[in-house]
């Protein structure tokens, strides 16, 4: 699991308008400006997703994984709110969930 001085409550973004969004099939991805020298992250699962709140967490930490493991990769100086898609309720394997993450923030 990600570190809690880089995750974000979702009411942290509210008050704020987005520099950057970026779309694909199953995650809009919403980047902030921020004063912070490490980037934060915010995960919104909803329960269009899934029914389940044991599979909407399972969801919501394997894409904590991929932040964590990414932190390197990935922009200082922003924020980063990452909304799930119902759609993405069909990626299953955590393979195909990487994928996506890594052309939504790493593709052209």
């Amino acid at each position: 699991m990600l570190s809690k001085e880089l995750r974000l409550n979702v009411s942290d973004f509210k008050a704020k308008k987005p520099l950057q969004q970026r779309r694909n099939a199953y995650f809009l991805l919403k980047v902030f400006s921020s004063e912070e020298e490490n980037p934060r992250f915010g995960v919104v699962v909803s329960k269009k997703v899934h029914a389940l709140a044991s599979s909407r967490n399972k969801l919501r930490r394997r894409i904590f994984d991929f932040f964590r493991e990414n932190l390197g990769k990935i922009a200082k100086g922003r924020d980063y709110l990452l909304i799930v898609s119902p759609s993405a309720s069909k990626l299953e394997e955590n393979s195909a969930i990487v994928r996506h993450l890594e052309n939504l923030f790493f593709g052209p």
